[in-house]
């Protein structure tokens, strides 16, 4: 059942390889509308007597940052898609030397959502960068910010888009599983008990472990870019983008 999943939300994926800002955007919100149905779905058949216990949980590796700092966007893009896949993200520092660090980033959660956690996070990541890269071509030259400023551009552009793209994962998984959710009610009490579970597992752990809290560099922003980025990533379609099937037909389809 999760290569299932996985396979379905990486076929996804590879709809929205274009130069529309918007199409990643869309493919997440898609991708975790899928996922929201798959554990509904599975919620429906352990209520029914066809699956004997509730997916286990899992911990994984996501990345080494091979720097003393946590980009800002790639903290909030993070946390976004955690919470969009109901999981929880921290990170762990190791000290190389005296003057030498790196920061590992750590995912919890059901395996099949932490295996989808990984998988959209690197394509966020890319397709924010991918895009960023783009965007930033596009402004005529004579207005461009100029080369010395180039990385404050990306980095200000890339936190606006990945703000937008995390606001609106999370607020697709509270809609899925709230009040006026389509499913059944035995479904959604299993899965809301699931992420209940996911939730004091994730604080069990941080208790035991004295976990500490990075916090990300607070960046030197030019928020001309942040809006940009947040334009290009607002119009998130969780029916389906431009070129995109609605989340039914590509349940259908596979």
């Amino acid at each position: 059942m999760e290569e299932k999943i996985i396979n379905r939300i990486k076929r996804l994926l590879a709809l929205s390889q274009s130069s529309n800002a918007n199409e990643a955007a869309s493919a997440a919100a898609l991708a975790a509308d899928l996922m929201v149905k798959h554990e509904l779905e599975m919620a429906d058949i352990q209520a029914a007597g066809g699956a004997n216990a509730a997916e286990e949980l899992a911990t994984e590796t996501v990345g080494e940052l091979p720097s003393r700092k946590i980009e800002t966007w790639k903290s909030i893009l993070a946390s976004g898609v955690a919470s969009g896949f109901g999981c929880h993200i921290w990170w762990d520092r190791t000290q190389r030397s005296f003057s030498a660090s790196t920061v590992t980033m750590r995912v919890m959660g059901h395996k099949s959502n932490v295996s989808t956690f990984v998988y959209m996070f690197k394509y966020l990541e890319s397709e924010i960068e991918r895009i960023s890269k783009e965007m930033r071509a596009a402004i005529p030259v004579h207005i461009r910010p100029l080369a010395a400023d180039a990385i404050r551009w990306y980095n200000s552009f890339r936190l606006g888009a990945a703000s937008t793209i995390s606001e609106r994962l999370k607020q697709a998984r509270a809609d899925a599983l709230g009040s006026k959710s389509e499913a059944s009610t035995t479904a959604l009490t299993v899965v809301r008990k699931g992420q209940d579970e996911v939730d004091e597992a994730f604080a069990k752990f941080k208790r035991k472990s004295g976990m500490k809290t990075e916090s990300a560099t607070a960046p030197n922003l030019d928020h001309g870019a942040v809006a940009m980025g947040m334009r290009a990533a607002k119009d998130i379609s969780l029916g389906g983008g431009k070129g995109l099937p609605s989340p039914a037909q590509q349940i259908k389809s596979t």
